[in-house]
């Protein structure tokens, strides 16, 4: 009984891990997705380095990854709303999370 207790412990602190790597890579590619949308509404030249930068913010958090675009599109003078960047935050983690787990 107490071996598969433990089992049990195992499995789900497994599953634990495995659900937070998967989060993990599909808020990256969100990242990355965002990144490429931001580029083109900016109109930048290095979006290689765009890409990387919101990345690494994104290491941060979310609210990071919103403030550094709100900053951005600031900065450029674009007109886009804070309720358009949660909102494509929100659809570019759902494709994001689809292509991750498509990978599984």
């Amino acid at each position: 009984m107490t071996d598969q207790i433990q089992k049990r412990g195992k499995d789900f602190e497994a599953k634990f891990a495995h659900d937070q790597d998967l989060d993990f890579k599909a808020r990256a590619r969100r990242n990355h997705f965002l990144a490429l949308w931001a580029a083109g509404q900016l109109d930048v030249e290095d979006v290689d380095g765009f890409v990387e930068t919101l990345i690494s913010t994104g290491l941060h958090g979310d609210e990071a990854v919103a403030k550094q675009l709100r900053a951005d599109f600031d900065a450029a003078g674009v007109d886009v709303s804070d309720h358009q960047i949660e909102r494509e935050m929100a659809d570019q983690l759902v494709k994001a999370r689809e292509q991750v787990m498509s990978e599984v």
